[in-house]
Parts: C-alpha cells; structure tokens; sequence
C-alpha cells in the first residue's frame, strides 16, 4: 500500500485531536491491486480555503497519475472513493473528479482493517467487529459441540475470536460503557459454553463473571486492552514501534522539583470528552499507573508479567 499525505502544515502530529478534526479530506485511489490515499488536512471552511482545496486536489491527483504512470501503473477511478472527516456541523462538501469522472462520496471507509467513519468516533467498526465476532463464535460452538475440555475451547476462542476483537485496539478501544459492554457480551458467551459441563448449583444464577474468567485465567475484555494499550507504549519508548512522530507526541513529566506526583507522562486537558479521548492519551494515562514497572532494561515479557494483574 503506497500512502501519499498531503497536509497544510508540517506539524501533522503536534495539532490537538479537536483542531486536527475539525475537517480533513481524504480521497482513497485503487491504483491497480494498490491503494493509494491523498489526504489534505484543514482547519477551516471558508469560501477561499474551499477554492484553495479544489486546487490542492487538482495538483495532487495530477502529480498522482504522473507517479502511477511512471510506476506502470494505471488508476481506476471507478474504485476511487471520497470521504470528509470533521466534528463540526457544517462540512466542506464538494464534488471531486478524477479523468472526468465524479468520485464517490461515502460516509465511512475502511483502511487497514480499521472502519473509520466522518467523526472518527469509531462506533461503525466497533459494531462491525462485534457482528464478525458474534458470527466467528457461533462457528466455533457449531464445530466444538464434542469438545469437553474447556482450556482447549479457550485456545480456539482466543485464536478466532478474541483476536478479531483485539486487533489494532490500541487506535478504536471504545470509552464509552455501552460499547464496551457489547464487546463484552461475546466472551460471556463463550463463557456460559465454555462452563456448562461444570456442575452449577444454579444454572440460571451463575457466579460473577470475573470469577467465571477466573476459572479458565482469563481476564475481561477491557482490561485486556487495557493491557495492549500499555505495551503499545512500552513498544514506542523501546523502539519496537519504529515511529519518531508517535515518539515525539509522548510528553514526558519533568518537574522542575522532586514532587508526590510521579506519574511519567503529562496529559493536557481538553473541554470535550473527544479530546480526552485520544487514542494516544488514553494509552498514556493507563500507562501511569504502572510505569513505576517500566525500566529501558527491563524486557517486554518481564515488563508484560509485571503488569498483567495491575488494573
């Protein structure tokens, strides 16, 4: 995947998440069996920044074909599409062409695995992940009907379906409860088949679901993130993650004084829970708590065994 990004200023990664949403344009091109994505970044509608982005895209699309062409490489514009990412009501909307031809407008769009929607909220991939889920696993209870041993319906579980549901979570994790909670949902499923040999007082009444977790060492779906997003971070600082941008984005707290206060990273403060919200934040402010643990000496495995049982 070739990935062309063309942004009105250099500073990309050092907007906030509010002024880096207020509007993008992004215009996904299938250039043969690859993609290619021109994305042109905003911060405001006004009439002359609308003349000045239907320039921009003229250019780009140009210098786009001239690339392709170069490459051996032709574009197929009917596999283009067009999306406006913004958190505002109003949105610049404005019919773009590539070779005469009108690209489509679409409301969401997939890039990577990732099902990214206008508001960037991501709650169409939250629910797209939770119906693939919910159909992997009701494959795998249709085939495991003869299986007694519940360890081994938890590997199968964690190879097809916590997996789905753990992949690049680090970006989508949901913060609010009523997502979370439909994620949650399909491992208690799993749970109430994985269990049902088990001789229950009470069918109907079972015991809490972090003891039921407990009895296959499972843990919940939330603090598996959790989990994820923590050795995101310790794969940034430890170069495992090889990205000077991301690297650059995490402040780390140097006062001037010895204080109380040891938490590693600074978090700036935002009026919208969106912008509290940012993915890399997020990752940031779970990392606190436990980077006490954390040591450039220190291993990921160690580092992962110090943290597993620190919600």
């Amino acid at each position: 995947m070739a990935v062309f990004v063309f942004a009105e200023s250099s500073r990309l990664y050092k907007h906030s998440w509010d002024s880096l949403l207020r509007i993008r344009h992004a215009v996904w091109c299938s250039a043969g069996r690859r993609n290619c994505c021109l994305q042109m970044i905003l911060k405001s509608t006004g009439p002359l920044i609308r003349y000045w982005i239907v320039l921009r895209f003229r250019r780009t699309s140009i210098d786009l074909l001239v690339w392709c062409g170069l490459h051996g490489m032709e574009v197929n514009a009917e596999k283009c599409k067009c999306i406006s990412f913004f958190r505002t009501r109003a949105s610049v909307v404005y019919d773009y062409g590539l070779r005469d031809t009108s690209l489509e407008r679409v409301t969401f769009i997939k890039d990577l695995g990732i099902t990214f929607d206008q508001k960037l909220s991501f709650v169409q991939h939250t629910a797209t992940t939770a119906a693939k889920a919910f159909a992997l696993l009701g494959f795998l209870r249709r085939n495991t009907l003869s299986f007694e041993d519940p360890y081994a319906l938890k590997t199968v579980f964690c190879s097809l379906v916590r997996s789905v549901l753990e992949y690049a979570v680090p970006v989508w994790a949901p913060y609010h409860s009523v997502h979370s909670e439909r994620l949650e949902r399909i491992q208690k499923k799993f749970l109430r088949y994985a269990l049902r040999r088990l001789p229950w007082q009470d069918p109907v009444r079972l015991p809490p679901y972090s003891e039921r977790c407990a009895l296959l060492s499972m843990t919940s779906l939330s603090q598996r993130r959790t989990f994820l997003q923590r050795t995101f971070v310790y794969d940034i600082l430890t170069n495992a993650v090889d990205c000077p941008q991301l690297l650059q984005r995490l402040n780390i707290y140097v006062p001037a004084r010895r204080l109380r206060n040891q938490t590693m990273f600074w978090l700036p403060r935002s009026r919208t829970v969106f912008g509290e919200n940012h993915p890399l934040f997020r990752c940031c402010e779970v990392f606190n708590a436990v980077s006490h643990l954390f040591d450039y000496h220190v291993t990921k495995s160690k580092f992962k065994c110090a943290i597993r049982d620190v919600t």
